[in-house]
């Protein structure tokens, strides 16, 4: 690997001794392999520590009291002897060339300090495909490298994720570590901190991760709190607010794409008092569309029963035509 891109493999890790393998095997399996694999166990109670003592000094262990996510993340960079790290986390994998790919991307433009791709979902459980990656950007990536602006590179242009991330140690001098005040959203967090003083951020347009969704995973089990997520978001603007009148700008379509996907979580839950308080701290600010839907339910709030029945049905309906589709294409292909 070259020097100039040396990095280090950070996995954090609680009790992972049923998935564990499958992320140390596909760091070991990257192309462009690392330059070391550092496993910060994050108290685990399991067999997470033999396991990865099984693997010699491939891999470097290191044992913390349970702090939560980002406090192994910042042991884990505190670790890490190379100038990038790279995150991956314990139940998922990266793809083969995901690192090749990060070292291309960044090799090809010095000045760039972070880089991120997108991932493919996949249940944990049977290995059913949630989400599988596929192009659908407008074409705004800089040089098929970068995007100007990481505060403006929102789906379906730009797909980031943590087990994707690589970033140089500058960011974090820059910044700060991650926010062990927080038990989610902490990378959320930081990379919008990263974004307001590192505008430009690599990318690749191929995934660069298959992501495992399980069912006691944070994710997957925490219930949308509105309250939560405005306080969250309205800590960030004010955040991008004290560095001035540009940052405040840039902040805005990350800002907005959040607030837009919480309506939206808010409207297909029935969660009127989501809906109200999004539309009156935001209302001016929603595209026209979705005011004039969160204004119509505030309005009639007895219409939300009905239209979730609505689109329930619709959901339905589609899933019925597309197995009558399937089987017909199945019984003409064996004629």
């Amino acid at each position: 690997m070259n020097n100039a891109i040396r990095i280090s493999a950070i996995i954090p890790a609680y009790n992972a001794e049923s998935f564990l393998r499958r992320s140390l095997d596909s760091a070991l399996s990257q192309t462009l392999r690392p330059a070391e694999i550092i496993v910060v166990d994050d108290g685990s109670t399991d067999r997470t520590a033999e396991i990865v003592k099984s693997y010699g000094e491939a891999v470097n262990y290191i044992y913390q009291e349970n702090g939560g996510g980002a406090a192994a993340l910042n042991a884990g960079i505190a670790a890490g002897e190379g100038p990038w790290v790279a995150i991956l986390d314990a139940d998922d994998e990266w793809r083969p060339r995901h690192l090749e790919n990060a070292v291309r991307v960044l090799g090809s433009h010095h000045e760039l300090s972070w880089y991120g791709a997108p991932v493919n979902r996949y249940d944990h459980k049977d290995g059913s495909v949630l989400f599988e990656y596929t192009r659908k950007g407008r074409g705004t990536l800089v040089d098929k490298t970068y995007f100007a602006d990481y505060l403006s590179a929102c789906p379906p242009e730009g797909f980031f994720a943590q087990p994707t991330m690589v970033l140089h140690k500058r960011v974090f001098e820059a910044v700060g570590l991650f926010d062990t005040t927080k038990r989610t959203g902490y990378d959320l967090n930081m990379w919008f901190r990263i974004g307001l003083q590192f505008p430009k951020i690599g990318y690749c347009y191929e995934a660069g991760t298959n992501v495992y969704k399980r069912e006691d995973s944070v994710s997957r089990t925490t219930i949308m709190d509105f309250r939560k997520t405005l306080a969250f978001w309205k800590e960030l603007e004010d955040l991008a607010i004290e560095l001035g009148q540009e940052e405040r700008t840039r902040a805005e379509p990350k800002i907005m794409y959040r607030i837009l996907l919480l309506l939206r979580g808010c409207i297909n839950s029935g969660d009127l008092q989501g809906i109200r308080a999004v539309s009156d701290t935001y209302d001016k600010r929603l595209p026209p569309k979705w005011r004039l839907l969160a204004r119509f339910y505030v309005t009639v709030p007895w219409a939300i029963k009905g239209g979730r029945l609505a689109r329930g049905a619709f959901r339905k309906a589609c899933r019925f035509l597309r197995g009558r589709i399937a089987a017909k294409e199945r019984s003409a292909a064996c004629r």
